[in-house]
């Protein structure tokens, strides 16, 4: 980050709180079942199965956002994993947006709600873009100059506009 950088959270909205705690509960339940009759009379082989799905939740949680910043030379998407970095001149346009603006998504790729909502989805009213979304009060649409689209959930997300747009000036 560079001087002047403002970093904004990813707030986690109460479904994607309870999705999440769902699925991790789930997971130890499949897991735990699955060890208990790999032990027994049972198959063998479901042992190493067992932890395919405790692996599936290591990895998708390196793509969930975790917080947001604008610099002077972009906009970065946190990530556990590999950051995102959105540059300045890459942006076409900074613009809030209601729920009611992206429609009925449709997820073609990534997370409905566990850990957030990330990855790539489809909706009548924006067409194909990237999600990186843990709440739905505090949306954000960056559309690059190349078409591309971008929701975000940086909270505040009427400060990160008017910093986004501050910066790029």
């Amino acid at each position: 980050m560079t001087n002047g950088a403002q970093r904004f959270g990813a707030e986690w909205s109460m479904a994607v709180r309870i999705t999440t705690a769902v699925v991790i509960f789930a997971t130890i339940f499949v897991v735990g079942v699955m060890l208990r009759i790999a032990t027994g009379p049972g198959p063998t082989w479901l042992a190493p199965l067992a932890f395919v799905p405790a692996a599936v939740l290591s990895v998708t949680i390196l793509f969930a956002p975790l917080g947001f910043t604008v610099d002077s030379v972009g906009v970065i998407i946190h990530r556990l994993g590999r950051n995102i970095y959105i540059r300045h001149d890459e942006i076409a346009s900074v613009e809030r947006i209601e729920a009611s603006q992206i429609g009925l998504g449709f997820r073609v790729f990534g997370s409905g709600g566990f850990f957030g909502f990330f990855g790539r989805f489809y909706s009548r009213q924006l067409g194909r873009f990237r999600g990186y979304i843990t709440n739905r009060k505090d949306l954000v649409l960056i559309t690059l100059r190349d078409g591309a689209k971008l929701v975000l959930s940086p909270h505040p997300g009427d400060v990160f506009v008017e910093c986004a747009k501050n910066a790029r000036k």
